[in-house]
């Protein structure tokens, strides 16, 4: 079986389309996996829409580039979704401080507190060695240029810990879901996303089940370790899922694959 045990409706509808064959070497009809994925991540940016959207107006007299670096460790499941974290958070990236240190390391989930730190403390380097403009951009292509120079900085020998695979691209994926007109655009990997997580996860079943026809890069755990070419490759792979289906955009590949990848149980509630 390709998930052993399904945790969520996405999982389910997959294992079903696994039993039916259709596709390459028996595995699952690549059209029908596309219907499912599609939806599946339609279904979760929706709320991904609204909770940047909303944090993005709470704190809209701060920095939007750390309010979604801030959102980010919270989507990789390294601190919870509160606007209290989310405050905290975006003090430490301006000025560190204990206080607010102590208080946001009592956030986290089961992984603990130092993932949380130690992200922040990176955020807090990486913004104070990079320029960003002081507003989101408002087209892929300046995207590309802002994602271009922080990964810049991200190859140095002196990469902060934990500014990872996930850390390096979260905040630009964030950022691309307070502006819904502009994500329906992504169709091309102009802005990396990222790679790890369940994200690779499900890249890895898709390629079990002879949907792809190659490996994923990298590796599941994407808090330290940082392989740039995962990014490109894995994002390459996105393209490829998307292709042939005309209705959606790499963000809802993206988030039908984290719904696939996940072994989080409590994900079969969130839509």
């Amino acid at each position: 079986m390709a998930i052993p045990k399904p945790l969520n409706e996405t999982q389910r509808r997959f294992q079903e389309l696994c039993k039916l064959g259709g596709g390459t070497k028996g595995g699952p009809a690549r059209t029908k996996v596309q219907e499912i994925l599609g939806w599946a991540g339609a279904s979760l940016n929706t709320f991904a829409h609204k909770e940047i959207g909303s944090m993005l107006a709470a704190f809209s007299d701060r920095n939007p580039w750390h309010v979604c670096f801030a959102v980010g460790l919270c989507w990789g499941r390294l601190a919870k979704f509160e606007p209290e974290f989310v405050g905290a958070a975006i003090n430490l990236l301006e000025n560190w401080n204990a206080a607010d240190l102590k208080f946001a390391r009592t956030f986290h989930y089961e992984r603990g507190p130092e993932p949380i730190e130690q992200s922040l403390a990176g955020g807090n380097k990486m913004f104070d060695s990079v320029v960003l403009p002081e507003q989101l951009p408002d087209d892929l292509e300046k995207y590309r240029r802002v994602q271009e120079r922080w990964l810049g900085r991200i190859l140095g020998k002196d990469r902060p810990k934990y500014i990872g695979s996930w850390n390096a691209t979260a905040m630009f994926m964030v950022a691309l879901f307070s502006n819904k007109v502009l994500a329906d655009k992504l169709v091309t990997p102009i802005v990396m996303l990222p790679p790890g997580g369940p994200i690779y996860n499900g890249l890895s079943i898709l390629h079990q089940t002879h949907v792809l026809s190659t490996k994923p890069a990298g590796s599941e755990l994407d808090d330290q370790a940082f392989e740039p070419g995962a990014i490109y490759e894995n994002n390459a792979l996105f393209v490829e899922i998307l292709r042939g289906k005309s209705d959606w955009n790499l963000l809802d590949v993206h988030s039908g694959l984290y719904m696939l990848g996940t072994r989080l149980a409590e994900s079969d509630g969130w839509f």
